[in-house]
């Protein structure tokens, strides 16, 4: 072990492996010198030992380069079980210094040499108390390694017998409608930590809900058995029937009775580690402040009932999408003024809480394990706090499934140049695009990269090494990260929206130097997706941009969706291939002649909209009407269908 100087070019090389760790990536600018001043540089050679299981722990570390390999000892076994490594800007031994408890677990390092910042338990704590966001950041990073960890090593188990009797006030620190949904227990409150039982695997989304209940203590985790976890909450009155059962009316009510108006507040003076903290350690439970209602049931029925969208709205009734429509969710009643943002603060980052207190809107993401990925904007009107859900498939779908032309091909086989998709809101543009991006990542060699706000399908890299970065959380802005993906040595770049002039300007750039660009527009036309690009320049430079377009663009899919005969939607398509005849029309600012050239250019994978939606009609997947209604040149499909 060695201590190295923090100076000159190692200064700027640590505060760069500072910025991509994930257990400081809500620090702000002014907090990097506060950081620096707390940190040791440390370098471990091979083999050498860094942590050690059972000794005192007083430091935490971030890798700045190399491996380290964790292990830990189980009862009745000599040796030491791997449970995971340790990489490059990934943080070790927090979870010590939190809980004031000896090492958890043993880490050595395998590379040739790591280095380390190192930051002593004293350093931690101030950190904690005094950078805004680090101790949410760290609770963050602790869930995802707990349910990391989980899948290696088994939980220790309590028995009923080990429980005994839980304190009706201890059952008061979580929501009940959590408790029962989630199989989650807190058994008892012991010296400073929180002791809870879980019937399932612990996730990140479970413990980042808990701490949105109690950031300041420390938890401890057993396993308990379902018929123990049914026992205690029929003693406690949260459930009389099995779980899978529980009647609407008990799965929105916390621990007091459901028809009573009166506010109960809890003073848990007992379990208070710091007297600054008090006045924020106040449970509220109770009609008027059990959070309202649970978001997580409202959303299983939506993914069960094949929703696509859910509006949540301030003094009306929810609404959700079903097959293109928007109809009354049942069993609800219009909601609060506030009480959206009452439903879904607890599941927005950090940064999205920022952003609508100072905007009063926000674009986030949200995982609720084992139902669906979701894509979520909160805003403020006249009426109240809104919001649109929108459900993200877990699975990205396949190109195959998705109905488009049989030109479709000719994309995943382009090697550089610009592909739009387009369509308005709601049109399965990020479909689309995901089902392109996967057959990429599944057939190519390449390094992958997405600019997205927020992401929304998640690639594992496959063949491809696949890169996803959200505006906000990673990047200021589209334009900010398309300039800096040219330093990060991409094949292929995916902009989620081209939604200024400096976004498209560096998307042509990137396109014309060699590589292959995905973006989105809102437009309805393949023609009108030309001229809007086009538009978006200063009329000095429209010329230029022309001749650039006519040489960068190489595909554009316009798209929109359409009811389907017996249920259901259907993708409706519009293929445009650039051509080099197709090249000049672009450059010689005649883009209305590009609609005959569609028209008669099948051949090359061209297909013009009422190209396919006659041929949707001929399959009988939509009726003559949609169609109709769907169609821009509504003259020329009715000759198409008679």
């Amino acid at each position: 072990m060695i201590e190295r100087a923090i100076s000159g070019d190692m200064k700027n090389w640590v505060l760069k492996a500072i910025r991509k760790s994930s257990i400081f990536a809500k620090l702000l600018p002014k907090d990097e010198g506060a950081i620096l001043s707390h940190a040791k540089l440390i370098e471990y050679s091979a083999q050498e030992t860094i942590m050690r299981e059972g000794e005192t722990a007083d430091f935490f570390l971030l890798l700045l380069n190399g491996q380290a390999q964790m292990m830990m000892s189980r009862s009745g076994m000599e040796d030491l079980i791997e449970i995971g490594n340790v990489q490059p800007f990934e943080s070790i031994g927090e979870i010590g210094l939190l809980l004031k408890k000896p090492r958890m677990a043993t880490v050595r390092c395998v590379s040739k040499s790591v280095l380390t910042l190192q930051f002593k338990a004293k350093s931690f704590d101030l950190m904690l108390n005094k950078i805004r966001g680090f101790a949410a950041q760290t609770a963050r990073v602790l869930a995802q390694r707990l349910s990391s960890v989980s899948r290696r090593l088994p939980l220790p188990e309590m028995t009923a017998e080990e429980v005994g009797n839980i304190s009706e006030r201890i059952f008061q620190l979580l929501p009940g409608t959590f408790i029962a949904r989630q199989y989650i227990l807190p058994l008892r409150y012991e010296s400073g930590t929180l002791l809870l039982g879980f019937v399932h695997d612990p996730t990140p989304a479970h413990m980042e809900m808990i701490r949105q209940h109690h950031p300041t203590l420390k938890l401890k985790i057993v396993r308990i058995s379902t018929e123990l976890f049914n026992n205690q909450l029929r003693q406690a009155g949260l459930l009389e029937t099995e779980p899978a059962q529980i009647a609407p009316a008990q799965q929105n009510k916390f621990i007091d009775d459901e028809n009573s108006d009166e506010e109960i507040e809890l003073e848990l003076d007992d379990i208070i580690v710091d007297d600054s903290e008090k006045s924020q350690a106040h449970i509220r439970v109770g009609k008027k402040t059990e959070e309202f209602r649970n978001i997580q049931p409202l959303l299983e029925r939506m993914v069960a009932e094949g929703a696509s969208d859910i509006h949540l709205s301030g003094g009306q009734l929810p609404r959700w999408r079903i097959d293109g429509d928007l109809y009354p969710i049942s069993g609800y009643e219009a909601f609060d003024k506030e009480e959206v943002f009452g439903m879904l603060k607890w599941l927005m980052p950090e940064r999205a809480l920022e952003e609508f207190k100072e905007f009063n809107d926000a674009d986030f993401s949200y995982q609720l394990p084992g139902v669906s990925r979701f894509r979520v904007n909160l805003y403020r009107d006249e009426h109240g706090i809104n919001a649109a859900m929108r459900q993200i498939p877990d699975q990205v779908p396949n190109l195959d499934d998705l109905g488009l032309p049989d030109g479709i091909s000719r994309i995943t086989q382009l090697s550089r140049g610009l592909v739009l998709v387009t369509g308005p809101t709601g049109s399965g543009k990020s479909t689309t695009l995901a089902a392109i991006i996967s057959q990429l990542n599944k057939r190519r060699r390449s390094h992958i990269v997405t600019l997205e706000d927020p992401i929304e399908f998640v690639y594992e890299s496959e063949l491809a090494l696949v890169h996803q970065r959200e505006i906000g959380s990673h990047t200021s802005s589209f334009s900010r990260a398309l300039r800096a993906s040219l330093r990060q040595d991409p094949d292929i770049v995916l902009v989620g929206e081209l939604r200024d002039l400096e976004t498209v300007r560096l998307a042509m750039e990137t396109a014309n130097t060699g590589h292959l660009v995905f973006g989105t527009l809102h437009t309805n036309t393949a023609i009108s997706t030309i001229d809007r690009m086009i538009n978006l320049f200063p009329v000095d430079e429209q010329s230029q941009a022309r001749s650039v377009l006519a040489e960068t663009l190489k595909g554009v899919i316009s798209q929109m969706l359409c009811k389907r005969i017996g249920g259901g939607r259907v993708g409706a398509f519009e293929m445009l291939f650039v051509t080099s005849a197709i090249s000049n029309l672009i450059r010689q600012a005649k883009t209305h002649q590009i609609v005959s050239a569609m028209s008669t250019g099948r051949a090359q994978g061209q297909c013009a909209l009422n190209q396919h939606l006659e041929e949707l009609v001929r399959r009988r997947f939509i009726d003559k009407s949609e169609a109709f209604y769907r169609a821009n040149d509504k003259e020329d499909l009715k000759g198409r269908l008679g």
